[in-house]
């Protein structure tokens, strides 16, 4: 709704609507009470505010406001889009298919572009997003000046690998979903989810499942609330993405309890920002792995098919003696 309110008013930058829709979240409130004839303070359900926005630096996103105490706030954001904003200020051109890169100029320079994503303050760019969105929460609660806790609800990281025509994943896509539904079993799935030692406790449950959707076909497994996921986006696009909901089963190198005098070892990772930078590589090493995974499937291919354009057929000419 938001992109075609856009798209029929011609906003190319800043706010596009507010959209408002009563959620399942609680807020607390103030509610008299006849029986006992005092004031009680209860819980209700609250309305929520969807502010969606076309940044000029992140590109497509919206910020999520409930309008009651305690005023949560969710903020969602996509790294394509961000990268689209970024290829648009350096001039390589580029096709996007929603938010898949069809086609880029300089494939590397992109690359770099992501990686420098990785080096925001997170802190200030989500306060930012926020009060520019709704400048009236540095209000709301004054004398007293709250700051938000910021932490990364879910997030998914995902990798593209390019094919050069869309028959040309087409051809190999069938073998990738069977080898993905025919050898991926538990054990399997826990290794790409980053238990390289399957002792210890073992999860309630791991799920692999198959599903035909409109895009495409997609393969998802589950542990734990993670997930990696293998689907074919855009034709000739092949994507693979990790989704962390569960952030503490994964370590990240870090002091105990936050206290920097103490010696740093492996802890569990926070939903925190400040192990952001962490989440992000544990979900590209999850992805390696799969990949990794799937490059062992066998492609039902004639063994002429993939050696021909190898070897190729020598005419000699034989001189004749007299």
């Amino acid at each position: 709704m938001a992109r075609q309110i856009a798209a029929d008013k011609r906003i190319t930058e800043g706010s596009i609507c507010l959209l408002s829709v009563v959620e399942p979240c609680i807020a607390p409130m103030v509610k008299g009470n006849k029986a006992s004839k005092k004031l009680e303070l209860v819980r209700r359900p609250a309305s929520v505010s969807f502010i969606n926005f076309n940044d000029p630096v992140f590109g497509f996103g919206h910020v999520r406001i409930q309008s009651w105490a305690p005023f949560n706030i969710f903020i969602c954001l996509n790294g394509r889009h961000w990268l689209e904003r970024q290829l648009q200020k350096q001039g390589i051109d580029y096709v996007k298919d929603g938010n898949c890169f069809v086609r880029i100029e300089d494939i590397a320079a992109a690359q770099v572009l992501l990686h420098e994503q990785l080096k925001t303050d997170w802190a200030k760019l989500l306060n930012g997003l926020a009060l520019g969105s709704c400048p009236a929460l540095s209000q709301i609660l004054r004398p007293l000046e709250p700051e938000y806790y910021w932490s990364a609800d879910e997030t998914e990281w995902a990798t593209d690998i390019m094919f050069k025509s869309v028959e040309a994943l087409e051809e190999l896509f069938p073998s990738f979903v069977h080898h993905a539904m025919r050898v991926c079993d538990s054990s399997s799935v826990m290794k790409y989810l980053g238990r390289r030692n399957l002792a210890g406790a073992a999860p309630d449950e791991v799920i692999s499942d198959y599903r035909r959707r409109y895009e495409g076909i997609r393969v998802k497994h589950s542990v734990n609330y993670n997930s990696v996921k293998m689907y074919n986006k855009s034709g000739s696009l092949l994507r693979i993405e990790t989704t962390i909901n569960n952030t503490r089963d994964f370590k990240v190198f870090r002091s105990p309890n936050d206290d920097e005098g103490k010696p740093a070892s492996w802890q569990k990772m926070r939903k925190g920002v400040s192990d952001l930078h962490r989440r992000c590589e544990v979900s590209q090493q999850c992805n390696d792995r799969y990949g990794d995974a799937l490059a062992a499937a066998q492609v039902e291919e004639k063994l002429k098919e993939v050696v021909s354009s190898a070897c190729n057929k020598v005419v000699k000419e034989r001189g004749i003696e007299v």
